[in-house]
């Protein structure tokens, strides 16, 4: 998983029958517990799914045909001081023209992974 850097995390609306995903750059990942965080802002779409239902689903697509899902729970991270200390340069790039207000924490609970072969890890 550390060649990935870009996935789709998808948060159930059960109210509406939909799954609605949003691409994310992951900023740090700890591959002992698979904990991943993404930068995000209090408005976005994502941050108010999360706040009614914290479980997600991440999808990974990597070289050579692997993919990979991945289910967890988010909390939501808004400390300044948390922020600053995962905050890193390539956000100020033109593409992230604001500074995020609040961090997504994702801790996997399950990982279902398919390439030549498939398989699953319960965390």
């Amino acid at each position: 998983m550390h060649q990935l850097d870009i996935c789709m995390m998808s948060t159930p609306k059960l109210s509406r029958g939909i799954f609605p995903a949003t691409p994310c750059q992951i900023m740090v990942m700890w591959s002992m517990m698979v904990i991943l965080i993404f930068f995000s802002f209090k408005e976005s779409r994502a941050v108010k799914d999360i706040e009614e239902n914290p479980h997600v689903n991440l999808s990974f697509n990597g070289k050579n045909e692997l993919y990979i899902s991945l289910t967890g729970e988010a909390k939501l991270v808004t400390d300044k001081a948390k922020l600053e200390e995962h905050w890193r340069d390539q956000l100020n790039s033109s593409r992230h023209q604001y500074k995020r207000d609040s961090m997504i924490h994702v801790k996997a609970n399950r990982i279902k992974y398919g390439q030549e072969e498939e398989g699953e890890v319960k965390l």
